[in-house]
């Protein structure tokens, strides 16, 4: 079943409509399980995904002393904390994951190299077309 946000497949798998997702996001999983939902979050032996939220600070920013001020709030441990506590993971080496998680470094990570997906990125989209008819 293909969905439009990261969010409608954990709910779908929440109310019992579908048996299993593989999409959507770990924190939209996190907050449905400690929220009670009957959800178990399953890390594949081969590897997940990691996806991380880059920010950046824009060439011709209007205020690009302002941009790296927030750049570096962002990556405080005080703003990190805040993110774990909103069930986001940090990589900051100063904030620890919120009590009962696994921790990433546990966890197989994929390896993604972005040259190599965007040279085959019509494929891929083939494939997916293929799959999920969409």
């Amino acid at each position: 079943m293909q969905v439009q946000s990261s969010t409608d497949s954990p709910k779908k798998l929440a109310i019992g409509e579908r048996p299993i997702m593989a999409d959507g996001t770990e924190s939209n999983m996190f907050a449905l399980k400690e929220s009670g939902a009957p959800v178990e979050i399953v890390y594949p032996q081969e590897g997940s995904p990691f996806v991380p939220s880059p920010t950046a600070v824009m060439e011709k920013a209007p205020h690009p002393h302002a941009a790296r001020l927030l750049q570096s709030f962002l990556y405080s441990v005080e703003m990190q904390e805040v993110l774990v506590e909103a069930g986001e993971r940090s990589l900051h080496p100063l904030v620890a994951d919120k009590a009962g998680r696994r921790p990433l470094s546990s966890i197989k990570l994929l390896a993604a190299d972005p040259a190599k997906i965007l040279e085959e990125v019509d494929e891929i989209k083939a494939r997916y077309t293929q799959y999920f008819g969409t």
